[in-house]
């Protein structure tokens, strides 16, 4: 009776331990594309805000055109965000982003340019210190 305890025992931990591997490969399946989105989104920012980011012809949209607008801003090809959104959807935050994106950034309002109310006046002032 010992030896079947023990081999019970044994196979219980053995699937501890085959289900935590499991887990793991599951994260890392996920951490891996997640940490890429991300160094690639940095990267588009960047190339963005230095004036390097390439123009790119516009994207075909689908539904409400978050994936193809994001792609666009950062430098991203658009299947890559796509699937990103897809593999976060399960999970909740794929469709979180995707309405936080399209009412807050989608839909901000253009301000018009504010145009000063008159030229601004450059003066020479006399210095009495200096010698002018």
């Amino acid at each position: 009776m010992d030896s079947a305890k023990h081999i019970d025992a044994q196979s219980k931990a053995f699937d501890d331990v085959s289900q935590s591997v499991l887990m793991n490969y599951i994260f890392l399946a996920i951490g891996l594309p997640s940490l890429f989105f991300a160094i690639l989104t940095a990267s588009g920012l960047y190339r963005r805000q230095t004036g390097t980011l390439p123009v790119r012809p516009l994207q075909r949209k689908w539904l409400l055109g978050v994936c193809a607008d994001f792609s666009e801003t950062v430098g991203i090809q658009v299947g890559f965000v796509r699937f990103i959104i897809l593999l976060y959807t399960p999970v909740g935050l794929g469709a979180v982003f995707y309405f936080i994106y399209y009412f807050v950034i989608l839909n901000r309002a253009v301000l018009p340019p504010t145009l000063p109310e008159r030229e601004p006046q450059i003066t020479i002032i006399e210095s009495h210190y200096y010698r002018s």
